[in-house]
C-alpha cells in the first residue's frame, strides 16, 4: 500500500449510510464489511451464551449442594428421633425395673 492510498476497513464503512462513497468502496465491500458485522455480532452472542451457561451450571451445582445437605439433615434429625425414642424406651424400662414390676 503506497502512502497516497487510504485504508478503509469495511466493518465501518458498512456502518455509513448507504449510497455513493467517494472513497471507491464497493457495494461488494461494503456487504463484506455487514457480513463482517453479523459475524462479530454472533461471536459475542456466543460469549454470552456461554456466560449464562457457567452461572446455570454453577446455578444447579449449588442447589444440588442444598438439596443434598437437606436430604443428610432429614437423615439425621430422623436417626436422632430414633435415639430419642430408644432412650425414652430404655428410660421406662428402667423405672419398671426399679419399681420391681418386670
Amino acid at each position: 500500500m503506497t502512502p497516497d492510498e487510504k485504508f478503509t476497513n469495511y466493518r465501518d464503512a458498512s456502518r455509513g449510510g448507504w449510497g455513493t462513497t467517494s472513497d471507491g468502496v464497493s457495494l461488494e465491500q461494503i456487504q463484506i464489511g455487514a457480513i463482517l458485522r453479523i459475524a462479530d455480532a454472533m461471536e459475542n452472542i456466543d460469549k454470552d451464551l456461554m456466560a449464562i451457561n457457567t452461572r446455570l451450571l454453577e446455578t444447579n451445582n449449588s442447589i444440588r449442594k442444598r438439596q443434598a445437605g437437606q436430604k443428610r439433615t432429614a437423615d439425621l434429625e430422623k436417626r436422632i428421633d430414633r435415639a430419642l425414642g430408644r432412650c425414652a424406651y430404655l428410660r421406662g424400662e428402667l423405672t419398671k425395673l426399679k419399681r420391681g414390676k418386670v
